[in-house]
């Protein structure tokens, strides 16, 4: 009964209205042909720019204006579902998927005039196949060294030294042996998203002629599609493309041994078919499309309890599917992200980054002491919310704007408990309750009369006298010790009124009993034998 209680609380926070949270939109663009990645560009004069992927090729838009943003130029493509791209100094590098295109080097150099010459190279590798496509490119700034994922040409990565001769590419050589969908890597540490085989490796490549895999770990939806870790090579992020998965977070101090901390999904998407795509990492906050939830916006700097603190959504229509927002670029100087929408084009956000203001505590039994498991904790405001504690009675949640607030503390077994607390951005407020259970309630049937005798009983036994306001089909007592283990369950012939006398075989100390008819609780009481 209490998870069915959970879940539905849940049901009805997805289906409340998904107001966009802590951004504004500055500006939109949109395309004729469909849309799919995009990435930004900072000219050496300042201006910012948007490069977004196209089905037919890539646009690059000037963020001059950031209110009235305008395309500058274009390059043509083959028709693909994928491309990707990412820069080094003043060019653009870009595959995609499922075309001959090879690697596209794109000079920026006079963009700010329209003029973006291009070359396109089919190279072929030491194992004799031809380079035609790849599913994705990350770009080693540090190293100057391009690597892409996902290509025909060669199970795992392929690295091209970019920095040698600008705008050439030199094959250097290959890590890995799984098909690898999304790579990316940060000093020295290379975080392989393995879709078809659901796992993320990691890879020691201070030396990539000599690379060592530390490990590798399924990840929840056994879906790996892509991952981006801190700057510290503390915390990764994982997405898994499948619907109602998460965005996983692992602590990797020891890459040895990756521990899941936390995973995070939209609460007002909860088992709409949702899907997570991409996943960035900006100062501890993780930057995610969402696909139909569109930009999404978490504070991950206590990464054991994720809060989300902003939301842009750009899809309109219905939740599901790979429709809305693909890609979503958080790294501009100025802060604006870049939202590309497979339907709608190109969305500019300004979002307000700010620490979530956190609420966690434990939960007891205020007569016994111990840990109550699945107590609800909803605070009281407009933005969806929801924990429930674990069988520690421990619980973690919060919100993204502080305040003070009403919270309320429910479960089956108990009354409600509602108290105020002030909730502080950037601070975890630990709070620590008990619920009292009372000797006796009438839960859900009116009219119901039930009364334990002997309470407590002096090592003997119990009698339950009930009186119900009609005949009750499937009447069943039980009860419970402390550790939520049954002890005694029976059914009872359906009358009206009774009597059941039970408990002499049961060791002293101290029970819950349950009187249900048709599957609804009619009374529940604590007990106590001496």
């Amino acid at each position: 009964m209490k998870r069915i209680f959970s879940l539905s609380i849940l049901t009805l926070l997805a289906f409340q209205v998904h107001a966009q949270l802590n951004t504004v939109l500055r500006d939109s663009l949109g395309y004729s042909a469909g849309v799919n990645d995009v990435w930004g560009y900072v000219a050496p004069d300042g201006t910012e720019y948007a490069i977004v992927g196209l089905v037919n090729g890539v646009s690059f838009v000037s963020l001059a204006d950031p209110d009235n943003i305008e395309e500058v130029a274009s390059i043509p493509g083959q028709f693909t579902t994928w491309r990707d791209m990412k820069t080094f100094g003043e060019y653009a590098y870009i595959v995609s998927d499922a075309t001959t295109e090879g690697l596209t080097i794109v000079d920026l150099s006079d963009l700010e005039n329209g003029n973006v010459p291009f070359t396109r190279e089919n190279y072929v590798l030491p194992n004799g196949n031809t380079l035609f496509d790849a599913h994705n490119i990350y770009v080693d700034t540090k190293r100057g060294h391009a690597i892409l994922a996902g290509s025909s040409a060669s199970t795992g990565v392929i690295y091209f030294d970019i920095d040698s001769i600008p705008g050439e590419a030199f094959f250097l050589t290959t890590i890995g042996n799984l098909y690898a969908h999304d790579t990316y890597t940060n000093d020295g540490v290379l975080y392989n998203s393995e879709i078809f085989n659901g796992s993320l490796s990691i890879w020691d490549v201070n030396d990539i002629f000599n690379p060592v895999q530390l490990s590798s770990t399924v990840t929840p939806s056994a879906f790996t599609h892509n991952a981006w870790s801190t700057r510290d090579n503390n915390l990764v992020f994982t997405t898994d493309e499948r619907a109602n998965a998460p965005v996983a977070v692992y602590d990797i101090s020891d890459p040895s041994s990756p521990e899941l901390l936390d995973e995070y999904r939209p609460l007002y998407s909860l088992n709409t078919q949702t899907i997570p795509h991409n996943v960035h990492v900006l100062d501890s906050f993780i930057i995610t499309s969402y696909y139909t939830d569109g930009v999404t916006i978490v504070d991950a700097s206590k990464p054991d309890n994720l809060i989300e603190v902003a939301n842009w959504d750009t899809w309109s229509a219905g939740p599901g599917g790979f429709n809305g927002c693909w890609g979503a670029y958080p790294f501009l100087p100025s802060g604006l992200v870049l939202a590309s929408d497979r339907s709608s084009g190109l969305f500019v956000v300004d979002p307000v980054y700010k620490r979530a203001a956190r609420l966690e505590g434990t939960i007891t039994d205020a007569d016994t002491g111990l840990p109550i498991n699945g107590v609800d904790v909803l605070i009281q405001t407009g933005q969806e919310n929801y924990g429930v504690t674990d069988a520690s009675g421990i619980y973690k949640t919060g919100i993204a704007d502080g305040g003070t607030y009403q919270v309320t503390f429910s479960q089956l077994d108990y009354p409600i408990l509602t108290t105020e607390v002030e909730l502080i951005n950037g601070e975890c407020v630990v709070l620590d309750t008990t619920l009292q259970m009372p000797s006796s309630v009438s839960v859900l049937a009116d009219g119901v009369d039930a009364t334990v005798f002997p309470n407590p009983s002096m090592g003997g036994n119990f009698n339950l006298r009930y009186s119900l306001p009609a005949n009750n089909s499937n009447l069943e007592v039980e009860l419970i010790d402390l550790l939520g283990q049954r002890v005694f369950h029976q059914r009872l012939a359906p009358f009206a009124d009774g009597l059941l006398t039970f408990g002499a075989d049961i060791p002293s100390g101290q029970y819950f009993l349950r009187l249900t008819g048709s599957g609804n609780l009619l009374y529940s009481t604590k007990l106590s034998k001496r």
